[in-house]
């Protein structure tokens, strides 16, 4: 049977900047955690978007684009793609160096 370790999730090392920008610092190279810190971008965004209202996950799709992560800064981008009375269409990407890492797209539902 294979042991696996925990995965610590630094979200506190997010930095977020305007207009659905973000950066974490060199150091995280896991797809899953880059994927999970991805998604805190993204509802951080599609909140703000909402405005008085709570989003929830509807679905969450993503794709990791780069080979072989580096050990360097992440930059992470997202943008509303279209916006309902109910829905929350976003879309989102993380770079490293210039180069693309993972992108994801995103449907949160307004409560």
């Amino acid at each position: 049977m294979t042991t696996l370790s925990d995965i610590s999730i630094p979200y506190s090392a997010l930095s977020f900047g305007e207009g659905g920008q973000a950066s974490a610092p060199a150091g995280i190279t896991d797809p899953e955690v880059i994927a999970s810190l991805l998604m805190r971008v993204l509802r951080r965004q599609a909140d703000m978007s909402a405005g008085v209202g709570h989003v929830e996950t509807v679905s969450v799709t993503i794709d990791v684009t780069g080979e072989n992560l580096a050990d360097g800064a992440l930059s992470f981008t997202c943008e509303i793609d279209r916006q309902t009375r109910t829905l929350i269409f976003i879309g989102g990407a993380v770079t490293q160096g210039g180069k693309p890492c993972l992108k994801a797209t995103a449907v949160y539902r307004i409560t």
